[in-house]
C-alpha cells in the first residue's frame, strides 16, 4: 500500500487501511501506527504524525506533534498541536504523563530504597550500595547528594 491507499479522518483522528478498517495497532508506548511503502520501500508511520501532516502539511525539523490531552491513542487533529522537545517534555511533567521516581520507566530504585539509601548515607560505602541495590556506584552519589530524585528531598 502507498500513502494514496489510506483514508484519513482528521475530526475524529482515524486512518482507514485496506478494505477501510480503521487501523488500531498499537506500539508498545501506546502510540497508533502502520506500516507505508513509499518508492518501493517500507516504512512505519505514526497515526499522529500522518494525521497531522495530512492536515497541515510537513512536520518542520525540530518539531514533535504533541497529543494535548496525553491520550497517545486519541488522534483527532483538535487534539494535536507542534512542540518543540522542550515543550513536550515540560507538558508531559505538567500532565503527569511523565513518569519520574519509581514510575520512570527505567527506574531500578524504587521510593523505599532512596530513603533507605539517603539514610545510610556515608556510613556504607557508594560501592557496597550500589551492588545492593542493583544500580552504579555514580547513582548511589547522585542520591546522596539529592541531584536524583529530588521530588523526595525534605
Amino acid at each position: 500500500m502507498n500513502r494514496s491507499d489510506y483514508l484519513v479522518d482528521p475530526i475524529n483522528g482515524i486512518v482507514y487501511g485496506y478494505k477501510g478498517r480503521p487501523i488500531r495497532a498499537h506500539d508498545g508506548k501506546g502510540y497508533i501506527h502502520f506500516t507505508l511503502r513509499i518508492d518501493g520501500r517500507q516504512k512505519d508511520v505514526l497515526a499522529h504524525r500522518h494525521i497531522w501532516e495530512y492536515v497541515h502539511g510537513p512536520i518542520p525539523a525540530g518539531l514533535l506533534v504533541n497529543h494535548i490531552n496525553g491520550k497517545r491513542d486519541d488522534n483527532r487533529i483538535s487534539n494535536l498541536e507542534l512542540v518543540t522537545k522542550s515543550g513536550n517534555a515540560i507538558h508531559a511533567f505538567k500532565t503527569g504523563l511523565a513518569g519520574r521516581g519509581e514510575r520512570h520507566y527505567a527506574s531500578k530504585l524504587t521510593e523505599a530504597h532512596v530513603r533507605e539509601i539517603r539514610a545510610i548515607g556515608r556510613s556504607v560505602t557508594g560501592r557496597e550500595l550500589a551492588q545492593r541495590y542493583g544500580v552504579s556506584p555514580s547513582l548511589i552519589d547522585q542520591v546522596i547528594w539529592g541531584n536524583c530524585w529530588k521530588h523526595m528531598l525534605p
